[in-house]
């Protein structure tokens, strides 16, 4: 196996900076200063956003620790996506 040439390692590395120059955009252009200048989630998703986090069904729990991890990994997917306390 030989090593890229320099100018492709070169190219992918710079394509790697756009991307995630695109990516920071688009998290940027998604917030919005509240009244003390700092940055804020816009809320703007949907419940079937939420869904798309591919959330675990709570059917029910032998123990009161696996409630305690399902809401917990539920609080996290709220984390994922951009909405409101309401």
């Amino acid at each position: 196996m030989t090593n890229p040439p320099l100018a492709d390692t070169v190219a992918t590395l710079m394509n790697a900076s756009t991307n995630n120059a695109r990516i920071l955009q688009t998290l940027v252009h998604d917030r919005m200063p509240d009244t003390h200048g700092r940055l804020d989630v816009v809320a703007n998703n949907t419940y079937a956003d939420f869904l798309k986090t591919k959330i675990p069904i709570f059917l029910k729990a032998e123990e009161p620790l696996e409630a305690v991890d399902w809401i917990q990994t539920i609080e996290k997917k709220f984390g994922l996506i951009h909405c409101s306390d309401v």
